[in-house]
């Protein structure tokens, strides 16, 4: 009996500490959202994970709970002759504790334990000879600021894991052709105005162009503004295109009619040689002011009834990530929830998608929640906190929610 007790209590103590590996399906193509614009994307699908000294291969995304450190690494090939045909980069939708990154064993790069996408250049005096090169990721939950993004206070309701949260890939890209792209709203006589402006670069013997541009509001797929442009003389590198058209209440981003626009852009590039470039920027038409503690959305007070996110990725396992997430912000949004807030990690691409399109407002922090004072009196944290705003925007950048 008393031997009896003891085994109970190593196998119970044994299942409370054991790691676990949590994969899920995400519910979308790899980098899918930065796909359409690049000439090559090479998925990173099949990982081999190590830890406590034990090998095992596992499929992206995944996540090891209760594990202080992992390392993860992959293989993809890439044919010398591509090398000269843009920029490598290396593209993840977020990765959970602090990550140092290698390319074929140099040491090019360090996520903090943040869960924002981001994406990075790779040198390419650092690529291998022949074909096969590898990707490794040394994972961690950080114990202090030089590490990362500690985690400061226990959640019951967040398992402590870490691993590629979100899938990962490698991209191919030439110089883009339009870039910059803006927009805003203004108040107007009979609802708003749209004011909006790109950057045109010019590279090749053209002498002229035609631009032919579409808004599109992405539920009926009505074109609200369409209007053609020529020019004849591109003795610049570089054209400023500003546009503006009116825009009525339908057509903006609120919580309750949560509307998408989608610009259509075709350039034709004249001259000695021809060129077709064709690109599309989805964005939610909308403005906000706080006024003496109140949210104005589009000019009207918005009341919040807002919860706070908190994540536990083992509910995900063996499931498919968009349709449970997409089930939980339904579930919310009958309940009469119109905001989320985020304190502990940032929120994916995939999440703002779905807060675009069932109107809810985003309040995301970056995970400094309860840190000590004396923390922000060290520079490194700062820094940190300064790399994971600028790695994030890109891929925030025009969610209206």
């Amino acid at each position: 009996m008393k031997y009896g007790f003891i085994l109970l209590t190593l196998l119970l103590i044994f299942q409370a500490t054991a790691q676990k590996i949590i994969t899920y399906n995400w519910g979308a193509a790899p980098c899918a959202e930065r796909q359409k614009n690049e000439r090559t994307v090479f998925p990173l699908n099949n990982w081999q994970l190590q830890t406590n000294g034990q090998s095992s291969t596992v499929q992206a995304p995944f996540v090891v709970a209760d594990a202080g450190k992992i390392s993860v690494g992959t293989h993809f090939t890439l044919n010398r002759k591509l090398r000269t045909s843009g920029n490598l980069y290396l593209i993840s939708g977020g990765i959970k504790g602090s990550a140092s990154i290698y390319l074929n064993g140099h040491l090019i790069s360090f996520v903090s334990n943040a869960q924002q996408p981001f994406k990075i250049l790779l040198p390419t005096e650092f690529l291998t000879d022949d074909s096969l090169q590898s990707i490794r990721l040394k994972i961690k939950q950080p114990e202090n600021t030089h590490e990362g993004f500690p985690l400061i206070v226990y959640t019951y309701s967040e398992s402590h894991v870490i691993g590629l949260f979100a899938p990962m890939c490698i991209t191919m890209e030439s110089k883009p052709v339009i870039t910059g792209f803006q927009q805003q709203i203004l108040p107007a006589e009979n609802g708003f105005k749209l004011s909006y402006s790109y950057r045109i670069n010019i590279n090749g013997d053209f002498s002229r162009l035609q631009l032919d541009e579409v808004f599109q509001r992405d539920t009926d797929g009505k074109a609200i503004f369409h209007k053609i442009r020529f020019a004849k003389d591109l003795s610049s590198k570089a054209l400023l295109i500003h546009g503006e058209f009116p825009l009525n209440k339908q057509s903006v981003w609120n919580t309750d009619t949560p509307q998408t626009i989608t610009l259509h852009i075709k350039l034709n590039l004249l001259g000695k040689t021809k060129r077709i470039v064709n690109q599309t920027f989805r964005f939610g038409a909308r403005t906000f002011t706080w006024r003496k503690g109140q949210f104005y959305l589009n000019g009207q007070l918005i009341p919040i009834h807002g919860i706070t996110w908190h994540q536990n990725l083992r509910r995900f396992n063996q499931k498919n990530y968009r349709q449970t997430l997409t089930s939980d912000l339904q579930s919310l949004k009958s309940l009469g929830i119109n905001a989320v807030r985020f304190s502990h990690f940032l929120p994916d691409t995939q999440f703002l998608h779905l807060c675009d399109s069932l109107g809810f407002l985003v309040f995301a922090e970056l995970p400094l929640w309860r840190f000590p004072k004396s923390f922000f009196q060290e520079n490194y944290l700062l820094e940190m906190a300064k790399n994971t705003c600028l790695q994030m925007t890109p891929f925030y950048q025009q969610h209206p929610s």
